[in-house]
């Protein structure tokens, strides 16, 4: 089967391609054999009706695929039948629909979250530790003695967010000398890639299931990494995203590689935090940043440091600890919102952020005032960004403990903090 948006959309990742398609954006998806229907979504940056466009194409080679378009088709139905019967589509019908595009149809809601979402609390903490050789807290990677006793090697790589531009050179490099690749991604356009570097490719993502604990999910993958490694020399685990972010699996495979004397090791990759600080352009290094997760920062009780930058991630699955094709229910979004509001007030306004997936899509920046999240309907990829509410007056005492008391650094200094 002819895949022309798919392939067109890994294309533009050569830097030939991309530049010519900059030239005569047109002419060029017309030679690459767009249609008009597909050329006028891409041209007005639809992201949804591309997912849709690619998902179709990828329908008889692609599990994650085959899923969206049953998402697509019910749908579509739910739609026909909402305008059949005259319900207002605002209240009734799927949400946010452009055309037969309908965000919540794009399966971009649990994609994003290969995390350990399962609380660690109690006898769970024991039981675990003992079960995968570390602590409650990650024994990070580098803290452990091990030595490579075979040829045998594990690597996992990350695609980075946007479809086959963010693959870097190393990661390419492993996917194609790997004898064996597995992979996890949430795009159909990065999976068309993997194929095309290396055909002998298991997707992992067919190990989930609706109502299934994730942590069994992520056990499986680490048993199917390991069971590769007892047929092939080198095996190439790639994850959507960064492969060492909200993924459990590369960790746990590592360490498990690393005991049975297998040289295994993680490479870095874009994450959507990495796309965050160009798309809404803001230095980490500037106030400071602090990271977290919805239903960690709610159940730990963690309070959000108001001096510095805050990034919230997977704000649409806040609470939900299961796993559903079909997307999150999204029903702890007002306490969510309520707690949140407790420390910045609920008119403080943040930014609901989405980074693009697609080279020929913008990134999604929504900026609202923390009440209107719930109404923004956030979904498992959004991440929320609060700047900083104030900021602390510069300390003179340690200035000059540090030898800083130059004029015109001092000048610098309160520039920066205004």
């Amino acid at each position: 089967m002819n895949k022309p948006v798919t392939d067109f959309l890994v294309s533009l990742a050569d830097p030939t391609s991309h530049s010519e398609y900059n030239r005569d954006p047109s002419s060029f998806m017309r030679l690459a054999g767009l249609n008009d229907i597909q050329i006028k979504a891409i041209l007005a940056g639809d992201k949804h009706a591309v997912r849709r466009f690619a998902s179709e194409e990828m329908n008889d080679s692609s599990v994650h695929a085959r899923l969206a378009c049953e998402v697509f088709r019910e749908n579509d139905e739910k739609r026909a039948l909402s305008k059949s019967l005259k319900i207002n589509d605002e209240v009734n019908a799927p949400q946010d629909m452009d055309m037969d595009f309908d965000q919540d149809n794009d399966m971009e809601n649990n994609n994003d979250d290969y995390g350990d979402n399962d609380l660690d609390m109690g006898d769970d903490i024991a039981e675990f530790s003992k079960k995968y050789s570390f602590g409650a807290h990650y024994d990070h990677l580098f803290d452990q003695g091990w030595e490579a006793k075979s040829d045998k090697e594990l690597v996992f790589v990350g695609t980075g967010i946007k479809g086959a531009h963010h693959l870097t050179a190393e990661a390419i490099l492993h996917i194609e000398t790997a004898d064996k690749v597995l992979y996890c991604v949430a795009d159909v356009v990065v999976e068309r890639k993997i194929r095309q570097l290396n055909d002998n490719c298991r997707d992992l993502y067919d190990l989930y299931g609706d109502d299934k604990l994730r942590r069994r999910t992520y056990e499986e993958m680490v048993e199917c990494s390991m069971d590769a490694l007892k047929e092939y020399r080198k095996v190439c685990v790639v994850f959507y995203g960064h492969p060492g972010i909200f993924v459990w699996p590369s960790f746990t495979a590592i360490r498990q590689a690393r005991q049975a004397g297998v040289r295994a090791y993680m490479l870095p990759a874009v994450s959507s935090i990495d796309c965050m600080f160009a798309d809404l352009g803001f230095d980490p290094s500037r106030h400071g940043c602090q990271i977290l997760e919805a239903t960690d920062f709610l159940s730990r009780g963690k309070k959000p440091d108001v001096n510095a930058s805050v990034i919230i991630l997977q704000v649409g699955a806040v609470g939900d600890m299961g796993f559903r094709f079909r997307g999150y229910e999204k029903r702890n979004m007002p306490i969510f919102v309520e707690y949140l509001a407790g420390f910045y007030g609920p008119d403080y306004e943040v930014i609901l952020y989405e980074a693009s997936q697609f080279p020929v899509c913008a990134p999604t920046i929504r900026k609202l005032p923390i009440r209107d999240i719930t109404a923004a309907n956030p979904s498992g990829i959004t991440s929320l960004y609060i700047p900083p509410k104030v900021l602390p007056p510069i300390d003179r005492v340690m200035l000059e403990r540090l030898g800083l008391q130059k004029p015109t650094f001092k000048e610098n200094m309160e520039l920066s903090n205004e």
